[in-house]
């Protein structure tokens, strides 16, 4: 999310990657308009999320997330 901003760019690559595995992605996806995407039918458990991009640089590039429901949708 940029300073002063309610939501996030578009076309940001979105990986989940199991806590115990970080390097090995299970899933990759593409934010939308507003920053939006989505993760399809994770298990419950402990996953990085890491965002990248091929013209910017971030801060926090992987964040760990706890996981309880089938889908993950940020909005």
């Amino acid at each position: 999310m940029l300073i002063g901003h309610t939501d996030g760019p578009p076309g940001l690559t979105m990986k989940l990657a199991k806590k115990e595995v970080p390097q090995e992605y299970i899933q990759i996806t593409e934010s939308k308009q507003g920053g939006h995407f989505m993760f399809e039918k994770v298990l419950p458990g402990i996953y990085y999320v890491t965002a990248t991009h091929p013209s910017w640089q971030f801060d926090i590039v992987r964040i760990l997330h706890y996981f309880f429901s089938w889908y993950i949708h940020y909005n």
